[in-house]
């Protein structure tokens, strides 16, 4: 049997808005370009969608700053900008 890991999306968007402040205005980035390869890497397909849409609606809510979606269609939930 294999063990459940359950991944914390919260500590995931923290993460995420540590790593956004340290770019520059006006970048462009993919959502698994804000990990070091292995965090990203190491969590299940169906974890990295499900927080690319958690991520996504933060966005878009308004609940990370000054970073905006931008739809791709090669790359949903993937483009976001980031707006200072």
């Amino acid at each position: 049997m294999e063990d459940v890991v359950l991944v914390d999306y919260d500590n995931l968007l923290n993460d995420a808005i540590v790593s956004i402040k340290h770019l520059n205005p006006g970048s462009t980035f993919v959502l698994r370009d804000l990990y070091e390869g292995y965090i990203w890497g190491s969590l299940p397909r169906g974890d990295r969608l499900k927080f690319g849409g958690y991520f996504k609606r933060k966005v878009q809510s308004g609940k990370i700053e000054k970073v905006k979606y931008i739809f791709n269609i090669y790359a949903p939930l993937a483009i976001i900008v980031v707006d200072r």
